[in-house]
């Protein structure tokens, strides 16, 4: 899925670019406005929200607060990490906006930025299963060391336990 979506996204790029004069240069300018930012400006807005987001989801495996919160950091950090390979900083803003609630308040996206969120949905996906891979394997090699149960040796009856056999 993702291999298509990334096909899809880098030959609808790059029709304008091969001269077809029938596609005007796409400007995204109406869904992220016409202000310049930077990618590292993007990935700070970017934490706060994936934080909020994953959060909530990951206290469902855990009760431990510091436990959460460590895999909290490792989910959104996957995710951060996805970002900066993509080099991109129209992906992170949509993904902001989509995650503020904000896309719903625009006009309908093209294509071009809602396969931004499919492939962050994906991206995110991939993050969450493989550090709860993570967890769940590093809690099973803990559980038989930490939940080992207490056998008590049968009681031997003592000399004056001991009653008269009838």
């Amino acid at each position: 899925m993702k291999a298509r979506v990334a096909l899809l996204f880098s030959t609808l790029c790059a029709l304008p670019a091969l001269g077809n004069s029938d596609f005007p240069p796409f400007d995204p300018s109406p869904w992220l406005g016409k202000a310049r930012t930077t990618l590292q400006t993007q990935l700070d807005a970017y934490r706060g929200l994936c934080v909020r987001r994953i959060s909530h989801a990951v206290a469902t495996l855990t009760p431990d607060f510091k436990q959460n919160e460590e895999l909290t950091n490792q989910v959104c950090d996957c995710t951060t990490t996805h970002f900066r390979r993509e080099k991109n900083v129209n992906y992170v803003q949509v993904v902001n906006l989509e995650l503020r609630g904000a896309r719903a308040s625009l006009p309908p996206m093209p294509t071009e930025l809602s396969l931004y969120v499919a492939n962050y949905n994906d991206a995110e996906l991939e993050c969450v299963n493989t550090i709860a891979a993570k967890h769940n394997e590093s809690t099973r090699r803990l559980k038989p060391n930490a939940a080992k149960p207490v056998v008590k040796s049968p009681r031997r009856p003592t000399s004056s336990s001991r009653r008269p056999a009838r």
